[in-house]
């Protein structure tokens, strides 16, 4: 039986310690299977549902936001980074963060409502993917 190991924000298990560990050290929201292959490198032996299950329970407890982008799979990220949002390359499938916010989005909201949040998602190509079109 696996011991769980004191985080700061609750009890992981070594594997989900290396999940969370491969979302953090990513520079870009990843699937589970990314995850999954980063992971890898820690625990060679770690199951892809292994992964799917602890990515279901660090998106549930907080550890883990979901970024769905449409018609792909979803992607995640640790919740700890700083609010922005992302640009996905349709060419190539890579998602990107952006790190500006629309500073006139409350206008937007109608009169008589409350904003709590907002997520942006541009689609388009990026800039790698321009070079060789």
């Amino acid at each position: 039986m696996e011991r769980a190991v004191t985080s700061s924000a609750s009890r992981l298990t070594r594997r989900q310690q290396a999940i969370l560990g491969a979302f953090e050290g990513a520079d870009a929201p990843m699937t589970a299977r990314e995850a999954w292959e980063a992971a890898r490198d820690e625990i060679p032996t770690i199951g892809l549902a292994t992964v799917y299950r602890a990515v279901k329970t660090l998106t549930g407890e907080g550890s883990l936001r979901q970024i769905e982008i449409v018609d792909e799979t979803p992607r995640y990220e640790p919740a700890t980074r700083p609010h922005h949002h992302h640009f996905f390359c349709r060419a190539c499938g890579r998602l990107f963060e952006i790190r500006k916010c629309p500073p006139s989005l409350r206008d937007m909201v109608p009169d008589g409502f409350a904003m709590e949040d907002h997520s942006i998602v541009l689609y388009g190509s990026c800039e790698e993917c321009l070079a060789t079109a």
